[in-house]
């Protein structure tokens, strides 16, 4: 299996700067993963996926590091880390990949963790290609207010370190952990209530396949997330990966539910077979799917407490 390490200039304003990107698999593929790292996150993160799917064949794979992280660019003079920038910086990169796998692009699946599951939804929104697949690692169609200020929370803990020092743990630019933390950050439209900021709309149009796999310790994904993604879109598979948070880690079961996504065959005798905790996991789902042919559906014990599913089910039937 190839990898190699490559580069992109993506047109900012009056000028250009690099837009790092990794490629491996099976460069003949008809078919492309690309993975969109999460906000503080390299796509090194992706590590332990690429080296898993070279074990498969069938799929040419992407990861990216967004501006002012691992090997990109950071982001020059006065101009602000953002949501648009990173968006505009995505679909350069799928234009420029159009010209050398143009087989590949008409068969994407699209893979984010947390903030770059976002993305990848406004990307299936706008892009002027086919998204074929969505995989979102612990994300939903509802990001909380409440989880925003435990994420920020989290950031200013790690500030605590000095953002020198951090930069260089995290390999991002020091500018970024001040500007992830501001309003001003979050800058595409978006739909908003009393539970926080809304993205369905975002998929409105999309009639491809979509695999959440979420944390069962998860703040940011949690079973509120988890079944109204269901109830939008029925035919999603969604995985509770046991004893993790946010996000879920790339553990072998993790990948193989990814590879079994974009039905990857194997090509090496070394190659991890999970499939029986895949169906283990896949089985165990189905209990955390709303039904939607009851008119009065009782929400499901996702470790809730036993007073509080008791109102909720009296609620329902007095309705």
């Amino acid at each position: 299996m190839s990898r190699s390490n490559e580069v992109v200039y993506v047109a900012d304003f009056n000028e250009q700067r690099r837009l790092s990107y990794g490629i491996s698999g099976d460069l003949q593929s008809n078919q492309m993963l690309i993975c969109i790292p999460g906000i503080l996150e390299t796509r090194q993160s992706f590590t332990p996926l690429i080296s898993f799917i070279d074990g498969y064949s069938s799929c040419v794979v992407v990861t990216v590091d967004l501006c002012g992280r691992g090997q990109s660019d950071p982001l020059r003079g006065s101009q602000s880390y953002a949501m648009s920038v990173y968006l505009n910086d995505l679909t350069q990169l799928l234009s420029h990949l159009s010209n050398i796998y143009p087989k590949a692009m008409n068969n994407i699946h699209l893979l984010g963790t947390s903030m770059g599951g976002i993305l990848a939804m406004y990307l299936i929104a706008h892009s002027a290609f086919k998204i074929k697949g969505l995989m979102l690692n612990d994300i939903g169609l509802t990001l909380p207010w409440m989880s925003i200020y435990s994420l920020y929370g989290q950031i200013s803990k790690k500030e605590m370190k000095g953002h020198a020092i951090l930069s260089k743990i995290l390999k991002v630019d020091s500018k970024l952990l001040a500007d992830v933390q501001k309003q001003s950050h979050f800058d595409l439209p978006y739909k908003r209530d009393l539970m926080g900021m809304r993205f369905s709309n975002l998929l409105q149009n999309f009639k491809g396949e979509i695999l959440l796999l979420y944390g069962e310790n998860s703040k940011l994904c949690t079973y509120l997330q988890v079944n109204e993604l269901s109830a939008i879109f029925p035919t999603s598979q969604l995985i509770r990966i046991e004893n993790e948070g946010h996000p879920v880690s790339f553990s072998p079961i993790v990948c193989s539910c990814i590879a079994t996504q974009l039905k990857l065959k194997k090509i090496s005798l070394h190659a991890v077979d999970t499939s029986q905790d895949i169906d283990h996991l896949m089985e165990s789902s189905n209990t955390i799917q709303v039904e939607h042919s009851q008119s009065t559906s009782k929400l499901p014990d996702m470790r809730m407490g036993s007073g509080i599913r008791q109102f909720w089910n009296s609620f329902r039937s007095k309705e």
